[in-house]
């Protein structure tokens, strides 16, 4: 799906004649289902939305989530995602942006191969064993995003991959120029590291730059922040952490480099 195309696109992706096309589009628009902007540019209309706000998977489960996912958001501060499982696919319903969290190309109303997003590894690993994550007789799944594995080295089938600590993880999955806090202790979760938190560094291109904070316990402010900006092959790492910290380049087996207590600043070799 394209949020927005031009008459020449919408005749050839519907496979009909551009008057055909024509006579259809003028009687959409006038229902208010689609819209024209100034560059002769179709968008989805507002008739459209309202009709989608009917649906009890979307609006209604968004509404009853949204607490729970502001005081998931508050609490982590990480990206937050909700959606339902159509078929093969994740449909995003809603998604709440942590300030400093990993870019994710989450955009309402849109679907996913499941296996290609972490919310869609949750969905696939929680679904009955009955039920067959494509209909019988459909078509392979459309390509999905390329994302990077950068945690659970091994995952089963059921994406109930075990890594050194007591718990179960989904393997984390990123999109190129993101930045991870990850912990390097064994015993707790990988939300709220101060002492010696790990940054993973993914598929920086030359000139990116991201800031990203490491919240304290209970997500009550912030322990530390960092800054990293690409240039050539140098990786600039400021912060005002006063703990240990490390960076690691790429995935779980890339280069590691660390810092002591109260590093201020770093100059990595990049790319490793």
């Amino acid at each position: 799906m394209a949020p927005a195309l031009r008459l020449s696109e919408i005749s050839r992706r519907a496979g009909l004649s551009l008057p055909t096309a024509h006579r259809r589009r003028s009687e959409l628009s006038g229902w208010a289902a689609l819209e024209r902007d100034t560059d002769a540019v179709y968008h989805v209309g507002l008739r459209l939305f309202e009709l989608g706000t009917l649906a009890p998977r979307g609006p209604v489960l968004r509404e009853a989530a949204l607490p729970f996912l502001e005081d998931l958001c508050q609490a982590t501060p990480e990206n937050v995602q909700l959606a339902v499982r159509e078929a093969g696919h994740a449909v995003d319903v809603e998604r709440l942006a942590g300030r400093s969290s990993a870019g994710v190309r989450t955009r309402l109303g849109a679907h996913w191969p499941l296996h290609t997003t972490g919310v869609g590894l949750a969905l696939r690993a929680h679904a009955p064993s009955r039920t067959s994550t494509r209909p019988p007789g459909s078509p392979p799944s459309r390509p999905g995003p390329r994302p990077i594995r950068i945690g659970c080295a091994k995952c089963s089938q059921k994406c109930a991959g075990r890594e050194r600590h007591g718990f179960h993880t989904l393997p984390l999955l990123a999109r190129p120029d993101s930045v991870s806090p990850l912990a390097v202790e064994d015993q707790r979760p990988v939300t709220a590291w101060a002492d010696g938190v790990e940054l993973r560094v993914l598929a920086f291109a030359d000139g990116a730059e991201r800031t990203v904070t490491v919240p304290r316990t209970g997500g009550l402010g912030d322990a530390a922040r960092f800054h990293l900006r690409a240039t050539g092959e140098r990786l600039t790492v400021t912060t005002d952490s006063p703990h240990s910290w490390h960076v690691r380049i790429g995935g779980p087996d890339g280069p590691l480099h660390s810092r002591p207590a109260g590093t201020p600043e770093a100059h990595l070799p990049y790319p490793a």
